[in-house]
């Protein structure tokens, strides 16, 4: 049975980072579809599908209406701009080139 976990970062539920483990590995044992506003239970998700907890045939990811398949080492392709990238952009910000704050 394939299980969806969609990505929606206004209409999603939120998934507190210490449970989103839990939580993949429930949904994987009970077959419910989730939709989450957080990119933790994806992520949760990937880890789990590579350590072999879940198979990566048993979970599509889903954003804006695409699926999204995950490799069995968690990995995805063709990462759709937008889908559990905000973290990612923020940490880009930090470590970018910073203006020289004697201008200010």
């Amino acid at each position: 049975m394939t299980r969806s976990i969609t990505f929606d970062s206004i209409k999603g539920t939120p998934v507190a980072d210490g449970k989103a483990e839990e939580l993949a590995l429930k949904l994987h044992k009970s077959g419910r579809n989730f939709k989450t506003s957080t990119d933790n239970l994806i992520h949760a998700t990937r880890a789990l599908i590579c350590e072999g907890a879940i198979p990566h045939s048993s979970v599509v990811f889903m954003f804006n209406g695409e699926k999204i398949q995950a490799d069995k080492d968690g990995r995805i392709a063709d990462w759709p701009l937008g889908f559990c990238d905000h973290q990612m952009n923020l940490l880009a910000r930090l470590c970018s080139p910073h203006r020289d704050s004697s201008s200010k």
